[in-house]
């Protein structure tokens, strides 16, 4: 999910009124360095005129901008001729707005802001979003204490394999939503000093993080923190993860929280308060290696969606849910497809009265041999394709409450099921497409 910046240009016969600028002591220029490559440099010094001219209310005039030590001007005509790639920005006024900055400067490598003054600045939204060849920042003396919103701060850094936040002060950071978002090759995060007291939005915070093998954020405060959607999906190196410091009372959406987190093999989440939960939709989906997950204190009395909560769980012989409270579910759609492992499955405490859509609810759960689903209501259903499919090792299966009479689609229902297998069942059209199914086989 990306966000795109609209801009409206507005006209008036009067003369806009410059904001008052505190200005810095001579001594004192607030001062950005970064380094761009040779061939690019051209096309990133008219994109950081650009991005300084739209702040131009703010500078006033006051700003100069040197390329290799040469200062030029604020045109896109500047003449230019340099093999160096160094470009220097001076502002000589304390900015208050400065997000988004080096958003989509594709060709710089090298950011230094140590000598970049934050005093009016709260928010580094999208600072370096983009920033797709940037390899190392400085942030010696980056001074954060003010800043409330960090979201999409480092989002589409591909080429950022370390980054050391260990002096960031994040006390009054509200927002750390795609923080980290498509860092892809990151290996190492230092976030120890990390203050998340505040922060109400994780969701994506580490998406696609794909190269990260640890993470250590047990020092996380996550008491305010209402969305957790997709905040390690497609991390898919993190060999572990310790969250057992997490408070999720406020989180409301979990929806594919740990999403192809291919090489987690534990997970316990027995910390977790879920009671404000609605959607675990993906919550676990492709989490292939993970063979012990406790979710034992798992309230889902709000939650409506669980399509493909546990789908390819492919590793998982044990899960246990029978706390599970299914009354508000909309959707089952794919729920344990694929979790090809597991042995046994007590759903009893389902109530699925509400439930619309099983299609491949069981898909390729080959090693289940017996599975009652005696108390399923299944008046509202409306698609059961698959919904056994594959279920290869099925001797026993009770329906023996199912009712059929708004599904539409139950294409494939059994294909895959062993004839043998014993079908508990009073629906007319079940037992039809059981009678269909074996007619087939012989």
């Amino acid at each position: 999910m990306g966000c795109t910046r609209s801009q409206s240009v507005q006209t008036n016969d009067k003369p806009k009124v410059k904001p008052k600028l505190k200005m810095c002591s001579e001594d004192n220029y607030i001062l950005s360095v970064f380094h761009v490559d040779d061939d690019k440099l051209e096309s990133e010094k008219i994109q950081i005129i650009n991005k300084t001219n739209e702040l131009d209310e703010q500078l006033n005039g006051n700003c100069n901008i040197y390329i290799n030590d040469k200062k030029i001007d604020f045109s896109f005509n500047s003449e230019f001729t340099s093999t160096q790639n160094t470009i220097k920005i001076e502002f000589k006024v304390y900015l208050n707005n400065i997000n988004s900055f080096f958003s989509n400067c594709t060709s710089i490598y090298s950011i230094d802001l140590s000598h970049f003054l934050m005093n009016e600045i709260n928010d580094l939204s999208k600072f370096f979003f983009n920033c797709s060849q940037l390899k190392e920042i400085n942030f010696t003396n980056f001074n954060t204490s003010k800043i409330n919103n960090m979201s999409y701060m480092f989002s589409g850094c591909e080429s950022l394999e370390k980054i050391d936040l260990s002096n960031f002060n994040t006390e009054n950071v509200t927002d750390m939503n795609k923080m980290f978002s498509n860092c892809s090759s990151l290996i190492e995060l230092t976030l120890s000093n990390f203050n998340t007291q505040n922060v109400t939005n994780m969701s994506c915070m580490f998406n696609n993080c794909i190269s990260l093998v640890l993470l250590e954020i047990s020092n996380f405060k996550t008491n305010l923190v209402t969305n957790m959607e997709g905040m390690f999906l497609n991390c898919s190196s993190l060999k572990e993860l310790n969250i057992s410091n997490f408070k999720t009372i406020k989180v409301e959406n979990m929806t594919n929280m740990f999403y192809n987190c291919l090489s987690l093999s534990k997970l316990d989440l027995s910390n977790f308060k879920t009671k404000n939960v609605t959607h675990m939709n993906g919550m676990f989906s492709e989490c292939q290696e993970l063979n012990e997950l406790n979710i034992n204190n798992f309230n889902t009395k709000k939650v409506t969606d669980m399509n493909s909560m546990f789908q390819n769980c492919s590793n998982l012989t044990n899960l246990n849910l029978e706390h599970f409270i299914t009354v508000k579910v909309t959707d089952m759609n794919e729920m344990f497809s694929n979790c090809s492992s597991l042995v046994e499955l007590n759903l009893d405490n389902f109530d699925t009265k509400k439930v619309t859509n099983m299609s491949k609810m069981f898909y390729n759960c080959s090693s289940l041999v017996n599975l009652n689903l005696s108390k399923f209501l299944t008046e509202n259903v409306t698609s059961m394709k698959e919904m056994f499919a594959d279920c290869s090792s099925l001797q026993i299966l009770n329906l023996s409450n199912f009712n059929t009479k708004n599904v539409g689609d139950v294409d494939w229902m059994f294909n895959g099921i062993n004839s043998s297998c014993k079908i508990i069942q009073n629906d007319k059209k079940i037992g039809k497409i059981w009678l269909l199914k074996i007619s087939k086989v012989f």
